[in-house]
C-alpha cells in the first residue's frame, strides 16, 4: 500500500565550485559551453582532493623514505654520538650523497660528449666512473676530518688527565 522512503544516500563531497570564465577560444574548436565548464569543475574538484589527500600523507609514496640527519641531543638516544664520533657525521654523509649524484651526473654528460656518435654508451661509463670518483673523494674528506676530530680530542682529554696535573710525574 504505502511504500517506505527511500534509505537516504550520502552525497559526495564538491569542491567549492570556481566562477571564472572559461576561455572563449576553448569553446571554438566544438565543444559546448557547457561541456568545457563541466570538465574545468572537474579539474577543480580532483585538484582539491589531490591536495587534501597530500597533507594528510607524510610522504608522496610508502616506498619514498626520508632520512633524518639530525643529530640526536640526549644520550638516551637510539644511536647516541660519543666524543670520538664528529659532531657532522650525519650532515657529512648526506653531503657526500649529494655529491655523489652531482658527480654521477657532470660524468655522464662529460662522457656524453667524450664518445660522440656512441653517447649513451659514453654517458653510462661516465655516469659511473664520476660517481664512484666523487663518492670516494667524499669518504676519504670524512674520514680525514674524523681523524683530525679524534687528535684535537685526545689532545685535550691528555691536557685534563691527573698524571699530566701532578707535578711528580716529570722529575
Amino acid at each position: 500500500m504505502y511504500s517506505s522512503p527511500p534509505p537516504p544516500q550520502h552525497q559526495r563531497p564538491v569542491a567549492p565550485r570556481v566562477v571564472s570564465p572559461v576561455p572563449k577560444e576553448l569553446t571554438t574548436h566544438g565543444a559546448s559551453h557547457d561541456d568545457l565548464a563541466d570538465i574545468f569543475e572537474s579539474q577543480q574538484r580532483a585538484f582539491v582532493s589531490a591536495k587534501t589527500q597530500q597533507r594528510n600523507t607524510r610522504s608522496l609514496s610508502p616506498m619514498v623514505q626520508h632520512k633524518n640527519y639530525q643529530i640526536p641531543k640526549n644520550s638516551t638516544a637510539k644511536n647516541p654520538l660519543t666524543d670520538g664520533i664528529h659532531p657532522e657525521k650525519y650532515q657529512m654523509k648526506k653531503h657526500r650523497k649529494q655529491q655523489t649524484v652531482a658527480g654521477a651526473s657532470t660524468g655522464a654528460v662529460i662522457g656524453g660528449l667524450l664518445a660522440g656518435p656512441a653517447f649513451p654508451v659514453g654517458m653510462a661509463i661516465g655516469a659511473a666512473a664520476g660517481g664512484y670518483a666523487s663518492n670516494k673523494m667524499h669518504k676519504m674528506q670524512e674520514r680525514r676530518r674524523q681523524r683530525r676530530h679524534e687528535q684535537r680530542n685526545f689532545q685535550k682529554a691528555v691536557k685534563h688527565t691527573i698524571f699530566a696535573k701532578s707535578e711528580s710525574a716529570f722529575v
